[in-house]
């Protein structure tokens, strides 16, 4: 009998240090008082280059990837966006090229910069200089003409607007959402109800709302989706794999689940974390399983946080990447080092600086040919098989209960043929982890 024993993992902390991610990566210390970042192709070579917004120096800057997981230096897009709160691009004026957005707080500009090519910006172009205290820009098509429109959230004038893309670079007059909501903090687009049109997420410091588009660019009043003291920040995604886009929410202190039953019914949400919030989140696949998890940017701590989809409609305990942010402001995912994983993105107040950490998940195992696996009883009532293809390199298996926490199983392998005794292990649902060819996959298992 060969036995397979794993150790139950320490649950004394929320979460534990991560090896699933690179130590960081700095691209710049000179960001004086870097606030946001995002990662685009800006120059056209299909590597993922850096942007950031710093608000100390009122600076726009961008930083070239060069591969081999290097970045070029600091090249300034524009020092007159003065207490810099944002930063995104789109291609803008139909060109083909990405555009940078910025907004900026102290002088309540939205303005956007022209990609020239090869690396060069024009100068600042102002879409609007009256949003008072603006915090967060992005871009949807909302009138489905093909061009890009900006959205803004700006907290002083407590206002949800947007900005009809004209064309050729022009942008219409400042059309508002709502203005009857308090400290506006950030704005989302996204398609809630699946009725084919863009509707807005919109986060104030109580409440995450929806503003329903009701077509012909007529949209309903704010709709209050959840409320979380001192709330920040907000993504959206598809947990369950469903079709219908659900909100994960983060306020200083907590983490929630606001759940998409489909037909533009929500539930009033659930808690991820009670304890543990942040300033900033973001979705993406980290672990390669097909399923959307989430990271947050936890200023409390100084931390990356991440919580893994367990593929049951809700997430894993929070696990923390590699590192210590000091002040931590915001967080983007994308694919840096071309490997076909997501890197995360982060920008740090306190020491201004810019950097990432590299995904060192393996890529899923369902991608390698051969790689199917049969498990049997399932449900199981104390014993399970699982079948593999002789193809396979067998490394490791491990077994997971819905917390997150590894249960131990003694096993019996022969060839191509796992037998797991699991007679001690109470009834639930589990999820096998199989690692083999230096990638893994996971399998549901219910045990009655």
């Amino acid at each position: 009998m060969k036995q397979l024993l794993i150790a139950i993992l320490p649950a004394i902390f929320w979460f534990t240090a991560s090896a699933q991610f690179s130590n960081p990566h700095i691209i710049t210390s000179t960001a004086d008082g870097a606030r946001s970042v995002f990662a685009i192709d800006l120059d056209g070579d299909l590597k993922k280059d850096v942007l950031s917004a710093s608000s100390n120096d009122s600076t726009i800057a961008w930083y070239k990837n060069l591969g081999n997981n290097l970045f070029g230096p600091k090249q300034i897009i524009s020092t007159n966006a003065r207490g810099a709160t944002c930063v995104n691009a789109a291609d803008l004026d139909g060109d083909q090229k990405m555009d940078v957005i910025s907004a900026s707080g102290l002088d309540n500009k939205i303005a956007w910069y022209k990609n020239l090519g090869n690396g060069n910006f024009g100068p600042q172009q102002i879409i609007h200089n009256n949003a008072m205290g603006v915090e967060s820009v992005s871009t949807a098509d909302l009138d489905g003409d093909g061009d890009q429109d900006i959205l803004s959230a700006s907290r002083w004038d407590n206002s949800f607007s947007w900005f009809e893309n004209l064309g050729n670079g022009n942008f219409g007059p400042r059309q508002i959402f709502s203005s009857s909501v308090s400290n506006p903090r950030q704005i989302l687009a996204a398609d809630l109800n699946n009725n084919g049109l863009i509707d807005i997420v919109g986060v104030t410091d109580s409440y995450v709302v929806w503003f329903n588009n009701l077509g012909n660019l007529s949209f309903s009043p704010p709709q209050q989706l959840h409320y979380l003291f001192y709330m920040i920040s907000a993504c959206v995604l598809d947990v369950e794999n469903d079709g219908d886009l659900d909100i994960v929410a983060i306020s200083l202190y907590e983490t929630a689940l606001i759940e998409n039953f489909g037909n533009g019914n929500f539930n009033s949400g659930v808690q991820i974390n009670p304890s543990v919030g942040g300033v900033f989140a973001v979705s993406s696949d980290l672990n390669n399983d097909g399923l959307k998890d989430f990271c947050v940017a936890e200023v409390g701590a100084n931390s990356i946080l991440y919580y893994l989809n367990n593929g049951l409609g809700g997430f894993l305990p929070a696990q923390a990447t590699p590192g210590i942010f000091n002040n931590i402001q915001s967080i983007y995912c994308s694919d840096l080092d071309s490997d076909g994983k997501t890197d995360i993105v982060w920008s740090s107040f306190d020491d201004d600086q810019v950097g990432w950490l590299q995904n060192q998940f393996p890529l899923s195992l369902a991608e390698e040919p051969g790689s199917r696996f049969l498990i049997f009883p399932n449900p199981a009532n104390g014993r399970t098989h699982i079948q593999y293809g002789e193809t396979l390199n067998l490394h490791e298996i491990k077994i997971f209960n819905e917390l997150g926490s590894a249960v131990t199983f003694d096993a019996k392998i022969s060839h191509n043929n796992i037998q797991l005794d699991l007679k001690e292990t109470p009834p639930g649902i589990y999820f096998i982890k199989i690692t083999a060819n230096d990638k893994f996959s996971f399998h549901k298992l219910v045990i009655q």
